[in-house]
């Protein structure tokens, strides 16, 4: 009898272990609170500042460079427009590259990103972070940036070079030859 009243203690506390572990399993991850990483619709809003860090530049031999480097997005004076630039420090000085973030559809994460050299590309905000892709004649470039809550700025480029092969289809291949990376910090006033 104590033997059996053992088995049904045991039974019951598996039961109760199962329960409380599938009620967890249940609870949706939107009312988990995530400290790191972002919402997407406080973006660009609640990122607008000067951020500065180094940013890696890497190939298959390593790392061959270390470049100290600012950042900074600001509102324009045109709506649902931003302004957001790269400067990189090196030997022959600063230089600076300046974009526009152009809201296309907020609610859907459709943004398009220019410069003042004609180029022009589209982006998309996934899960706080802005991907974007563009081709040229040869080569493919991916950027990603992302923004955290903590006043970070994790930002990469992945550079491929195209390659035309001979077979039915025309396909291209791409080899990645260099990524970018960096993790940047926003500066406090």
């Amino acid at each position: 009898m104590l033997i059996q009243l053992n088995y049904k203690l045991l039974l019951f506390l598996i039961s109760l272990s199962l329960i409380n572990s599938f009620g967890y399993a249940q609870t949706p991850k939107e009312t988990r609170l995530d400290d790191e990483f972002p919402t997407p619709v406080a973006f660009p809003y609640a990122y607008l500042g000067e951020y500065s860090g180094n940013l890696s530049v890497s190939d298959q031999t390593g790392t061959v460079a270390n470049i100290p480097t600012d950042f900074t997005i600001k509102p324009s004076d045109k709506e649902n427009v931003f302004v957001y630039q790269f400067s990189y420090y090196q030997k022959d000085g600063k230089q600076t590259n300046v974009y526009h973030l152009h809201i296309i559809d907020e609610e859907k994460g459709y943004y398009a990103i220019s410069d003042n050299k004609g180029m022009e590309f589209t982006a998309t905000l996934i899960n706080g972070v802005l991907y974007s892709t563009y081709d040229t004649k040869d080569k493919i470039m991916f950027t990603s940036l992302q923004f955290t809550n903590n006043d970070k700025l994790r930002f990469k480029i992945i550079l491929s070079l195209k390659n035309k092969t001979n077979d039915k289809l025309e396909t291209t291949r791409s080899n990645v030859v260099q990524v970018q990376s960096a993790l940047l910090s926003k500066k406090t006033e």
